[in-house]
C-alpha cells in the first residue's frame, strides 16, 4: 500500500543520471527541502506579511524533522515540497490553473490522502469567483493520476486512484484493537494468515 510512484520515480531519475549514487540522492533532497523553505515564505508573505513569511521560513529551515527527512527515502521530503508548491500556486487564485492542477496530483500520487486538496482547492476558488479555473484545475489534475489509476486497475484488477493504504490507515487509526505499532498489519480484515491468527490470540487473549 506504500507503493506510491513520485519518490521511486524521483530515485530512478537521479539513478538513471549519475549511477545508484545515495549521497547525489539525498544531496537532491536538500534541496528539495531548502525550496520547501522558500516556499513557506512566499506563502506566508502572501497571506499574512513578508515579516510572518521570514519568520515561518526560517522555522521551516531550522526545523530537526525536516532536516532528518533530507538524509533518508520516506515520501515525506518530497511530499513536503509538493504540498507547499501546490499551496504556493493554488494561492494566487487560479493564475496557473492547469499547473497547479498537475503539481497537486503530484502530490497525491506521493501521498494519497491529498487527494483531498484537489476539492479542497476547488471550494476554495469557487468561493471566490475563479470559477472557469477550476476545471482546468481538475483536468490538470486527471492528467496525471488517470494513468496511474488504469495501471492500479490493470495490475490490481480493481478502482484504485492512487494507492490501497487509505482505507486501511484509516481503519487502523480508528478502532480499538490497533496500538500504533508496525504489528498493526496482523489486524487487516483481509488477512487470514496463521501470522494474523496468532498474533490476535496472543494480544487480546483469543483462544
Amino acid at each position: 500500500f506504500r507503493a506510491t510512484p513520485v519518490l521511486p520515480v524521483y530515485l530512478s531519475l537521479v539513478f538513471r543520471c549519475v549511477g545508484e549514487n545515495f549521497f547525489v540522492a539525498r544531496a537532491g533532497q536538500c534541496v528539495l527541502g531548502a525550496l520547501t523553505c522558500v516556499l513557506v515564505f512566499g506563502i506566508a508573505t502572501r497571506l499574512v506579511s513578508p515579516r510572518a513569511g521570514l519568520l515561518s521560513g526560517s522555522c521551516l529551515a531550522i526545523y530537526p524533522f525536516h532536516i532528518y527527512l533530507a538524509g533518508v527515502f520516506y515520501p515525506e521530503c518530497v511530499v513536503s515540497f509538493l504540498l507547499a508548491l501546490s499551496i504556493f500556486l493554488a494561492v494566487r487564485g487560479g493564475k496557473l490553473a492547469l499547473v497547479t492542477g498537475l503539481v497537486i496530483a503530484a502530490t497525491a500520487l506521493a501521498r494519497g490522502t491529498f487527494l483531498i486538496l484537489i476539492p479542497g482547492v476547488i471550494v476554495a476558488w469557487w468561493s471566490q469567483g475563479v470559477r472557469r479555473q477550476c476545471g482546468v484545475l481538475l483536468v490538470g489534475s486527471l492528467l496525471l493520476i488517470m494513468p496511474w489509476a488504469a495501471r492500479n486497475a490493470q495490475v490490481f484488477g480493481r478502482w484504485m486512484p492512487v494507492s490501497s493504504g487509505f482505507g486501511m490507515m484509516l481503519w487502523r487509526g480508528n478502532n480499538e484493537l490497533a496500538t500504533g505499532d508496525p504489528s498493526d498489519r496482523h489486524l487487516d480484515p483481509r488477512n487470514r494468515s496463521e501470522e494474523h491468527t496468532s498474533e490476535l490470540q496472543s494480544r487480546f487473549g483469543i483462544s
